[in-house]
């Protein structure tokens, strides 16, 4: 009788994963994107952070990293929650005039474009 229990839990624990893993990890990130900025002047940046796109995700270490030149030229900014549920702010210095682009690491599952 243990044994099949133990072997019903097995197959009920195995049947379990793929639903959860189904469920998925991924967030949406929300930004303002900046008008013009002069070389070395900073960005304040808030970032919204939703988990499935509707629940404000608490407690990630977002980060937006800018890129030029093919990657070559890279810098990152780390974000720090502001209190508000699933909103981070992040200061970005563009060190030199040009081209940028910018992704956000969401510190949860993923990095988004812009």
């Amino acid at each position: 009788m243990t044994l099949r229990l133990t072997l019903l839990a097995a197959i009920a624990a195995a049947l379990a994963l793929p639903a959860s893993a189904g469920a998925g990890g991924w967030a949406t990130v929300g930004l303002d994107p900046p008008d013009t900025l002069a070389a070395g002047e900073p960005w304040q940046v808030d970032l919204t952070i939703l988990q499935h796109g509707r629940t404000p995700l608490e407690g990630v270490k977002p980060e937006v990293i800018v890129s030029r030149d093919g990657g070559r030229e890279q810098s990152s900014f780390p974000a720090r929650a502001t209190g508000e549920p699933g909103v981070y702010q992040a200061t970005v210095v563009f060190e030199s005039a040009g081209t940028w682009n910018y992704v956000v690491d969401d510190g949860f599952a993923a990095q988004h474009s812009f």
